[in-house]
Parts: structure tokens; C-alpha cells; sequence
């Protein structure tokens, strides 16, 4: 993926985002300031060619690590929107699920079955291998899985707190907690 975004930043950049952002009255307001910021100190201070030549190259080398910031926060913005496009829908459905999830999906489903063959008293294949305590675990790691990108991004400790206090939360209804952990508002 991290190719792919390179090349990506690579064709994204350069003049079609300056053509953007010449349209953008934010980002040309604040090219306005620097620039008058410079003529200013260029206007006050008197300085040597040394001088000249050393602001010169601070201002270079500070061009380049603002590009490299832009290209960055441009990944990272791409890389957001992207994962926050394919979470839903437009019909407020999920639109991807991992191996994992369906793995743990399964093992919830078997779960559920074996417990109640045992309930009937039919057979009950691999249930001496599984316990209460798994299920939930595998069904909380689901939840976490799907819970919207905008929750991860608050970061993992955060996250894994407000996805149990909603869970937690016998004021809400199902839905009302499904929504809340999809990010439909």
C-alpha cells in the first residue's frame, strides 16, 4: 500500500496541487503573510552575503520539510478517507469485513449451536473447547473491529473505552449503540 500511496502523492502533487491551491483563499492568505514576513525582515535587517547566502538556505531547507509534512498529512488524509469510505455505505451498511471478523463470527455461530444441542441434549462436537469467557472475547473483538474509523482515531486505549462504555450503557437501546459504534449520526 505504502507504494501505491507514494505513487499516488507523486501524481497528486506538484501542479495539480498547485493549481488547487491557488484556489484555496486560506491557503493563499498565509502565503500572502510569509511572503510579507519576509519582505519585512529582509527590509530590517541588513546582512552580509554570508548572511544572505546562510538565511537562504535555512529558508530551503525549511521549504522542503513543509513539502515533506504536505506529502505526509496528504497520505495520511488519503489513507483516512479511504478507510472511512470503504466502512459504510451509503445505505449505513458495512462494507467490509476481515478474515478475522469472520472467523470470530463462525466461532460465535458454532458456539451458539453447540450450546444448544447441549440444551437438547443432542451431541455437542467441539464445545469442551470453548467457554463462555472466549465467545464473549471473540464477539468484543468483532465490535472493536467494526466500530467506525472515526472511534480508532481517537487511538486504541481511547477507543476500546468509549466502545465499553456504550456497551455498557443500559439506557441505549441495541440500535441506538450499533449506531453509535458504526458512527451513524
Amino acid at each position: 500500500m505504502e507504494v501505491e500511496m507514494n505513487k499516488l502523492a507523486e501524481t497528486r502533487t506538484g501542479e495539480i496541487l498547485e493549481t488547487e491551491l491557488r484556489k484555496d483563499a486560506n491557503f493563499v492568505q498565509k502565503q500572502k503573510e510569509w511572503r510579507s514576513a519576509i519582505k519585512k525582515f529582509d527590509g530590517i535587517v541588513s546582512e552580509s552575503h554570508e548572511q544572505f547566502l546562510s538565511l537562504q538556505e535555512v529558508e530551503d531547507v525549511f521549504l522542503e520539510y513543509n513539502s515533506a509534512y504536505g506529502e505526509a498529512a496528504y497520505k495520511r488524509g488519503y489513507s483516512d478517507g479511504v478507510m472511512i469510505g470503504m466502512e459504510q455505505r451509503p445505505d449505513r451498511t458495512k462494507s467490509t469485513l476481515t478474515l478475522g471478523d469472520m472467523e470470530n463470527l463462525i466461532c460465535v455461530y458454532d458456539a451458539v449451536r453447540q450450546m444448544e444441542k447441549t440444551l437438547l441434549g443432542k451431541p455437542y462436537g467441539h464445545w469442551e473447547n470453548m467457554n463462555t469467557s472466549s465467545v464473549f472475547e471473540r464477539v468484543f473483538n468483532i465490535i472493536c473491529s467494526a466500530a467506525s474509523a472515526k472511534i480508532k482515531f481517537w487511538g486504541e486505549d481511547k477507543a476500546i473505552d468509549f466502545i465499553i462504555g456504550v456497551l455498557s450503557d443500559d439506557t441505549m437501546e441495541m440500535g441506538e449503540k450499533a449506531m453509535k459504534l458504526l458512527g451513524i449520526e
